[in-house]
């Protein structure tokens, strides 16, 4: 069961990526994101997301907990806050500090990063487990040029519009349909890899409406216990992935992200968008 947990986790932050962030901190507005995360049909969690764009930073706060049968086994439940700077030098958003915690009925663990201002390199590393300091099994040249899970999500936004931007002739260069992502969570270093495979016309909202459909794989580097499902999830079966559908707009939003292959299908869905303080949106997809 946590093993699930830790899969939905992982959905959820692609979920996050195409959140209505825009390229620029002086696009950026203050939102909340409700999400809802379902495995086997059965709701497995939620996840509350804010972020909230400075003069200077992006500061995001995720939250979440397990619910139903899951939260009766496992007790999940976690809060990560990261501070991010808007876009430098063409590479989006980078890393300033992250700190996360998480409980299960079993344990409990805190990570702080932070990270170089001028090179985004990690400066300082603690982890913790019961409240007793631990060391990372990460090896320290796998952490170099890698980023927290929370800015790598902006970093997935931004490559989007950027794609967007260079179809319309706002930019003139071309856009790479596909991205990798290098990620170290203070415990584990994994690398996200995403491609764009198709656009169609989907229902969302009750309308027909322009979207964007993703291939999305994870390929675990270091960190992943011997016990740790996700250290084989890409290669459950040698054809495990995730499908990611988004709208094709400016503000791209998550419509649905589906496990494709594997045992056992998770998904994530996107039910609730407020923005700028105003009222909030139900979605139904």
């Amino acid at each position: 069961m946590l093993y699930c947990m830790r899969t939905l986790t992982f959905l959820t932050l692609l979920a996050i990526g195409m959140a209505p962030i825009g390229a620029k901190a002086e696009t950026l507005r203050p939102m909340d994101l409700h999400l809802v995360m379902s495995m086997g049909g059965l709701t497995a969690g939620s996840l509350m997301l804010s972020i909230d764009p400075k003069d200077d930073r992006i500061e995001s706060v995720l939250k979440m907990k397990s619910q139903g049968l899951f939260k009766f086994v496992t007790g999940y439940k976690s809060r990560a806050e990261a501070k991010s700077t808007p876009e430098i030098n063409g590479k989006g958003p980078m890393p300033v500090s992250y700190d996360t915690t998480y409980e299960t009925k079993n344990t409990e663990r805190k990570v702080s990063i932070r990270y170089d201002a001028g090179d985004g390199q990690i400066t300082d590393l603690k982890t913790w487990k019961r409240g007793k300091p631990r060391k990372s099994k990460v090896p320290e040249e796998l952490r170099l040029e890698t980023i927290d899970p929370l800015t790598a999500v902006l970093q997935l936004r931004h490559w989007i519009r950027e794609m967007r931007e260079a179809e319309t002739g706002k930019i003139g260069e071309n856009v790479s349909d596909s991205r990798a992502f290098e990620i170290f969570d203070g415990r584990r270093r994994y690398r996200l890899s995403a491609e764009l495979l198709s656009r169609r016309r989907v229902t969302f909202d009750g309308e027909k409406t322009p979207a964007l459909r993703f291939k999305v794989l994870m390929e675990p580097l270091a960190g992943f216990s011997k016990k740790d499902m996700l250290a084989n999830w890409a290669s459950e079966d040698g054809k495990r992935w995730i499908e990611m559908v988004v709208t094709d707009d400016d503000d791209p939003l998550p419509i649905s992200l589906t496990t494709k292959g594997g045992t056992l299908k998770t998904s994530v869905y996107l039910r609730k968008v407020c923005i700028n303080g105003a009222k909030c949106r139900k979605v139904d997809s």
